[in-house]
């Protein structure tokens, strides 16, 4: 049974990322995905990255213990509601069997991945991109909109951060739809249709300098979120019988050379950071091993390679992991996220804390008089 045919259900579509097999990983998602209350169907497709649940708004409602609304306006609002909590169950669902996932518009999309399966051929993952971009482009809204842009963004890894990159982009008054692409590090917007209002006071320019107003204010909560964000295009629709399109004029080929320009300059800057946390670390390692059956008396204070270990580990601690304290505070911040930033910033802040409080208390010691015992 098609999606079409089912009365009052919501499907919801995500990519599903860490599955390495269809036995063991692709059902254990399955499984999760049936967890969520009034399932009708669930799948996990291990080829393609993908799984899609069709939950039962009715029995949903039920089991959860929700309401409508009573008029038509707000049992409306209260449907958006449901659904939005239906999609955050899922992903919960998902994630927390250990996989990243995000969710994806619109339904029809597995349709095309269902035909590439059918022909034995898994489609890449560019190509799901393109077309499901396409297919948000040719959507109603895109239709009733008064404008769109396309966003470079660097400083993705995984899902989780299109997920979040695209909430940052929704999160803009005025942003009806949002997708992002994780692969070829792009994002792209539809604006609300505002050009008629705008058209009687101010003209095309006007609309135009709205939707660019409006680009720039995407980019600037992407960044915000802790990711590089630059504006490939903005774009009024419906101001000229002949558009640009959709990036603006830029090729396959520019972008191909954007993204390679932002590797080569990411490399560059880890690079950068691993030469310069070798630079103080070895020597650290090598005070470390080569003192490290000195005897010493801590009633008399630090010796000197406690000094020199102190002076080389605090430029490692907070130059080089300047990025994972500053990536860390933009997560919770923006997102209430702790990811793995936030780990690596506690973990290696709690060593280094608990180190410099050992070398306090040895120094105090020693300014104060000796006692009994060593620490």
């Amino acid at each position: 049974m098609s999606y079409s045919d089912q009365q009052n259900v919501h499907v919801v579509n995500m990519r599903v990322i860490g599955m390495m097999c269809q036995k063991n990983c692709g059902t254990t998602v399955h499984n999760a995905l049936l967890s969520i209350p009034g399932v009708t169907e669930a799948r996990a497709t291990h080829a393609t990255s993908f799984a899609t649940v069709t939950v039962d708004m009715d029995k949903y409602i039920e089991e959860e213990g929700l309401t409508t609304g009573k008029d038509g306006e707000e049992q409306e609002l209260q449907e958006t509601k449901i659904k939005q909590k239906i999609e955050e169950d899922a992903l919960d669902a998902v994630e927390c069997v250990g996989f990243d996932a995000t969710v994806l518009g619109p339904n029809d999309i597995l349709e095309d991945i269902e035909k590439a399966k059918t022909m034995e051929t898994a489609p890449p993952t560019s190509i799901i991109e393109d077309d499901f971009d396409e297919k948000i482009e040719s959507s109603s809204i895109v239709t009733n909109s008064s404008g769109k842009a396309t966003f470079q963004v660097g400083g993705m890894s995984c899902a989780v951060c299109t997920g979040r990159v695209e909430r940052a982009l929704l999160s803009v008054d005025g942003v009806v739809e949002a997708s992002v692409s994780l692969p070829t590090s792009r994002a792209r917007v539809v604006f609300e249709d505002f050009s008629q209002h705008i058209l009687k006071e101010g003209g095309p320019e006007a609309v135009k300098k709205k939707v660019s107003m409006l680009a720039e204010l995407c980019a600037s909560e992407v960044q915000q979120g802790g990711y590089n964000c630059e504006i490939i295009s903005a774009i009024a629709l419906g101001l000229s019988d002949t558009e640009e399109d959709d990036d603006g004029g830029v090729t396959l080929a520019d972008n191909a050379a954007r993204m390679e320009s932002a590797r080569k300059e990411e490399m560059k800057f880890w690079r950068d950071l691993l030469a310069t946390a070798c630079i103080f670390t070895i020597p650290l390692v090598a005070i470390h091993f080569s003192t490290a059956k000195i005897e010493h008396d801590h009633n008399h204070g630090p010796a000197w390679f406690e000094w020199v270990s102190l002076i080389l580990a605090t430029p490692v601690q907070f130059g080089v992991g300047k990025k994972f304290y500053v990536s860390a505070y933009h997560s919770f911040v923006n997102g209430k996220v702790l990811g793995m930033d936030f780990l690596v910033a506690m973990g290696t802040t709690a060593a280094y804390a608990y180190s410099v409080t050992i070398f306090l208390l040895e120094e105090v010691r020693f300014e104060t008089g000796p006692g009994t015992g060593h620490l």
